[in-house]
């Protein structure tokens, strides 16, 4: 029997990719974007869910800027908290699993070691904390519901981290990336290839689940191994090396952002048995793969 899947934010990076990887498994897929629901109206997330009959509800969409965030937190407790505990009642009264995207920023950076999905929350941020808060939510309206923690996505559909670098260093000026902040670089083609065993309905997760691609580095680490990617695959680069700077030099951050929010996904590994790739394969794979044809026109 065909499965129906919902696709909350099918147009962001995550959620295209989703849209893809559920049809190709025979799913019948409902893309919603914001013009189909806005998530800061309830009467709106209410009108576009209730006529649907669907299985699994992929929640990808979020406020996820966290300096706006952290300037409007009422629109962030909207979108990012409320929307997420209308979406889950809705769902579970359907019997249908919501499966929720949430962030490192739950976590306050104080632990210096690979987070586990037990881990106490303490987030820093307005962002951090409306994630927080939806967890909680989404968990508490059924048992089969599922959250999934990323940290510093990239990949295709979406200009990114990478974009960002790259297009710095093929300038002529130099630049400098904070060298004080840790996670790891999680590219959207491994965060697919992981779900598929779970799209194909090989098996079922609930509960929370770290889903990172494996390695720890900082900002700087991750910009300069982009533009070594750049360099060998012959990106015109005019700057090669990154110079480093510190959160505390950053004067247009608003929010405060974890300095250590690295997680383990072994629970995964040991429920799929099935092993995340190295940060370095993702962005080498990215940049080469992807970024390289369109920028060596």
């Amino acid at each position: 029997m065909s499965k129906h899947s919902v696709i909350v934010g099918a147009n962001g990076r995550l959620g295209s990719a989703l849209r893809t990887a559920c049809g190709a498994a025979g799913h019948t897929v409902t893309a919603l974007g914001r013009r189909e629901m806005d998530l800061a109206d309830e009467a709106s997330i209410n009108a576009t869910l209730e006529t649907l009959d669907y299985d699994t509800l992929w929640l990808t969409a979020a406020l996820t800027n966290v300096d706006y965030c952290e300037n409007h937190p009422d629109q962030t407790e909207k979108v990012n908290a409320l929307a997420v505990e209308t979406i889950a009642r809705i769902s579970a009264q359907k019997g249908a699993q919501v499966i929720f995207f949430s962030t490192d920023y739950v976590f306050d950076g104080e632990k210096k070691e690979l987070y586990q999905e037990d881990d106490h929350t303490h987030p820093l941020s307005v962002y951090g904390a409306s994630k927080a808060r939806a967890e909680e939510r989404l968990l508490g309206q059924s048992a089969t519901n599922l959250v999934i923690r990323l940290s510093w996505l990239f990949g295709e559909n979406k200009p990114g981290f990478p974009e960002w670098v790259i297009g710095k260093a093929m300038g002529d000026e130099a630049f400098s990336v904070v060298a004080n902040r840790w996670a790891s670089p999680t590219y959207t083609h491994d965060v697919i290839s992981a779900l598929q065993p779970m799209i194909d309905g090989e098996f079922e997760v609930s509960g929370i689940l770290h889903l990172c691609n494996q390695g720890v580095c900082s900002w700087q680490e991750w910009a300069q191994y982009c533009v070594d990617c750049a360099v060998e695959s012959g990106i015109p680069i005019h700057t090669s090396n990154i110079e480093s700077c510190l959160m505390s030099d950053i004067k247009s951050f608003v929010a405060r952002r974890p300095a250590y929010s690295a997680m383990s996904s072994e629970r995964y590994q040991i429920l799929s048995g099935q092993t995340m790739p190295y940060w370095k394969q993702g962005v080498n794979r990215y940049v080469n793969d992807y970024l390289a044809p369109q920028l060596k026109k």
